[in-house]
């Protein structure tokens, strides 16, 4: 359905004189690309949220992978994502204000990156898995501000809410389309630790693609 309503919505915000989103902004670079960066960061970390319980919770006896863990274990191996995120979202905005938000954005893009690269090989060990989510949290608190700052500074004040807006709906976007084809992908196409490896390099994939992405002349 959303597929058959967007070129009817496009045709209509291009004809009005009062568009809900001015899509001319989409035509700017620096948000091109500060959309192309939201779209690896949200795949990966909302991706994470889905990826990362489910492996937790194999039986490495009979699955060859994953912790065993039970639901409390679960919530306490996803904490470090949550609590370096936290942490880290204020600090990006100090950092930005000293370099610039197109290099934050594509540092944390790297770094969730790393992280996920970390979880490609905890295959048992839940040591590596705790500090793959805190690499994935320092980087996604880092880009995740950043990221909106980018979309934004590259347009007229008039529309830097509609160009924020737009960059915050591609990445929820992104990231719901990223736990369905990850469940595609677990399901149907390779089952089993193999499935979680091409899960994750697809997500570093997207993610090292919005990095370029920013550090591409705009």
């Amino acid at each position: 359905m959303a597929a058959v309503a967007a070129p009817a919505w496009v045709r209509h915000e291009r004809k009005t004189t009062d568009p809900l989103v001015g899509l001319g902004i989409l035509r700017n670079r620096q948000v091109a690309a500060a959309n192309v960066a939201t779209v690896g960061l949200g795949w990966a970390l909302l991706g994470s949220y889905l990826l990362v319980p489910q492996f937790a919770r194999a039986e490495p006896a009979h699955a060859g992978f994953g912790l065993g863990a039970h639901s409390a274990f679960v919530g306490l191996l996803t904490l470090p994502l949550a609590v370096t995120q936290t942490v880290c979202g204020p600090v990006s905005g100090v950092v930005s204000r000293k370099t610039t938000a197109r290099v934050v954005t594509g540092a944390g893009l790297v770094l969730v990156a790393v992280g996920l690269g970390v979880l490609t090989l905890a295959r048992t060990d839940a040591l590596a898995v705790a500090g793959g989510m805190v690499l994935l949290g320092l980087g996604a608190g880092a880009a995740l501000q950043a990221d909106s700052a980018v979309a934004t500074e590259a347009v007229e004040p008039a529309v830097a809410a509609a160009s924020a807006s737009v960059n915050s709906t591609v990445r929820r976007l992104a990231g719901g389309l990223g736990g369905q084809v990850s469940t595609l992908i677990l399901a149907t196409v390779t089952a089993g630790f193999p499935g979680y490896v091409i899960c994750y390099l697809v997500a570093i994939g997207l993610c090292l693609l919005g990095a370029a992405s920013l550090a591409g002349r705009t």
